[in-house]
């Protein structure tokens, strides 16, 4: 996946035609932003459903857990590995809605919150630079197109939303455009998704430390 990003960059780079191609597809405008992200969807379904590759350690300790949690060794993984527990909880949960312990349906679920997540990014540059959102848009669509964590139902991947959530509400309670009511609501929102992410996976609250660092900066 790696590789092909990496020839595929190049590429754009070094040959006029695919240059000229995809200069044109970037000045299409809205027309263009929302033809790529169909193709990019129907690309990401079907790379699901063709793949179902065989995963160990943490993530099949997770779907050991949905078919048989009494397992000798599943309770022995969780007894030791009880960070894991608010995700197994939460996709245990998603999945008795649909009464299922079928990894396609929490795959499915990884999907969505992965571009989810490259939404609420979208957002947050809206809100930076509008004039930014285009090329961040090009930009996740390709980055997306080779990201092979989508069938990987992890904290990994379900963290995406919960970080980029607290990006936006970083974002928009340091904006001035906003009145107070409005940076108030984005610094809860900040808040609650910084809770969320620890939970889920703690290291993902780097970005709210390093905001929170930031500003401590300013004032010493």
């Amino acid at each position: 996946m790696l590789l092909g990003l990496v020839g595929i960059i190049i590429i754009m780079i070094t040959d006029n035609f695919v240059k000229r191609f995809a200069r044109s597809v970037y000045q299409s405008g809205w027309l263009g932003m929302l033809v790529l992200g169909i193709l990019l969807l129907i690309w990401q379904i079907f790379f699901i459903v063709a793949t179902h590759p065989a995963i160990g350690f943490d993530v099949n300790m997770l779907h050991q857990a949905w078919i048989n949690p009494n397992q000798a060794k599943v309770r022995g993984y969780f007894s030791q590995n009880y960070n894991n527990l608010p995700i197994l909880l939460l996709q245990n949960w998603i999945l008795t809605k649909f009464h299922s312990t079928s990894w396609l349906v929490i795959d499915s679920v990884t999907l969505f919150l992965v571009n989810l997540s490259a939404l609420i990014n979208i957002v947050t540059m809206y809100l930076v630079s509008k004039d930014k959102v285009r090329l961040l848009w090009y930009l996740q669509i390709i980055f997306l197109a080779f990201f092979p964590m989508i069938i990987i139902p992890y904290t990994d991947t379900w963290v995406l939303p919960s970080v980029s959530l607290i990006l936006l509400g970083f974002v928009g309670m340091s904006s001035h455009s906003f009145n107070l009511i409005y940076r108030i609501l984005f610094s809860v929102m900040a808040g609650v998704a910084t809770v969320i992410t620890y939970y889920i996976k703690p290291s993902g609250i780097i970005p709210a430390i390093a905001f929170i660092y930031s500003r401590h900066s300013l004032f010493v």
